[in-house]
């Protein structure tokens, strides 16, 4: 069974075999009836509490404004996807992430050319494989500054570091340009449980206070340089195309770079 999708197309649960219910992209809206729909149940991973106040700012609310709730059970904004319940999410309604885009030249000594290569800050789930790599992500709460957990993140996992460093680094880290800020079509969703992202943009191109930063072997972060198609992951690929346009540097990654 397959599900249409705004962006691709659901298949099986990610990390388990529930099968979604069948359902055609146009018959996603909310407002469509639709008698016969039967979503799988599927609440796995940690056991949440249903909330009795929905859209609480700061809380619960979402970044796309006020969502339905029918029968306790807050309604994904972006209509059916085949799963009732919370499936993997931590939480019903909106579960929110922040994912900061860090990049920098490899070689910032001097004015980048066309030939110096755009570097991206990634995390290695298993730090051990480090051919495999997403965007960071931050669990976060509605409304909570990107920053300020970001900083605490980046700088436990930096070798060496200076005071002048980091506070060229908080500046940096201070002239974010917004990338996405509210639900996206993840394929964790569920009907009653979805992502909602905070993607923010910082670039290295004055200060040059990333010139020294490096990780420790072990860290699960580090620097790779950009290449065409070089996140699995469908979301963090999506954005960070959109990074590379918005920050006008696409010239620094020649081809390797799909916009």
């Amino acid at each position: 069974a397959v599900v249409s999708t705004q962006s691709g197309h659901y298949g099986r649960d990610p990390r388990s075999d529930s099968i979604r219910f069948h359902l055609n992209s146009e018959k996603r809206d909310w407002n469509m009836s639709l008698p016969n729909y039967k979503p799988t149940i599927l609440n796995l991973d940690v056991k949440e509490e249903l909330e009795t106040d929905w859209n609480v700012s700061g809380k619960n609310a979402s970044y796309d404004g006020h969502y339905a709730v029918e029968k306790s059970y807050p309604r994904n904004p972006l209509g059916r996807t085949g799963i009732f319940g919370r499936g993997h999410l931590p939480r019903y309604g909106p579960n929110f992430k922040s994912i900061p885009i860090l990049t920098r030249f490899q070689v910032p000594e001097e004015a980048p050319k066309l030939d110096t290569p755009l570097e991206v800050l990634v995390e290695f789930p298993d730090p051990a494989n480090k051919r495999y790599y997403v965007l960071p992500e931050l669990d976060s709460k509605a409304d909570e500054p990107l920053t300020s957990g970001f900083i605490k993140v980046l700088f436990s996992h930096i070798s060496s570091t200076n005071a002048s460093a980091r506070i060229q680094l908080k500046k940096i880290l201070r002239r974010g340009i917004l990338i996405k800020r509210g639900a996206v079509d993840s394929d964790l969703n569920t009907d009653n449980a979805w992502v909602e992202v905070f993607i923010a943009s910082y670039h290295d191109d004055e200060e040059l206070a990333l010139r020294g930063v490096q990780f420790q072997a072990d860290s699960k972060y580090g620097w790779v340089t950009v290449t065409k198609e070089m996140f699995q992951d469908k979301i963090h690929a999506r954005y960070f195309e959109r990074v590379v346009y918005n920050r006008r540097v696409s010239q620094y990654v020649g081809h390797d770079v799909n916009i």
